[in-house]
């Protein structure tokens, strides 16, 4: 939301990235684990058109996943203070796993089907 603002108002773009992020590295790597549910979403309307790469997708948000879950605690290790918010991204990250593994529903939405 805040780089969409961002871009929208050219002149304090930059001031409004950096009020809210001020280290702006962590701010693009921040970005990266958003890739593959972005992908994974441009690609639901053409599913059929890829039948070997959609059941994959699910795999890759796994993988992506588990990388969230164990990125909060890699920077808490590495000094980041802990805070209320990064515990609850471990929560939270830790349930979408957990949904990612365990619901039929989302299993059968990347199974291979036979029209």
């Amino acid at each position: 939301m805040v780089f969409v603002m961002a871009g929208a108002s050219r002149q304090q773009g930059g001031t409004l990235l950096d009020l809210f992020y001020p280290d702006h590295d962590n701010f693009w790597i921040g970005l990266l684990p958003g890739v593959p549910a972005v992908l994974a979403f441009l690609l639901s309307g053409r599913r059929h058109q890829l039948p070997r790469l959609w059941p994959l997708m699910r795999w890759i948000l796994i993988l992506a996943q588990l990388g969230l879950l164990f990125w909060q605690p890699l920077l808490w290790w590495q000094g980041e203070p802990l805070s209320g918010i990064g515990l609850a991204l471990v929560i939270v990250d830790g349930f979408a796993l957990w949904w990612l593994l365990s619901n039929r529903r989302l299993r059968a939405c990347f199974s291979p089907h036979e029209d």
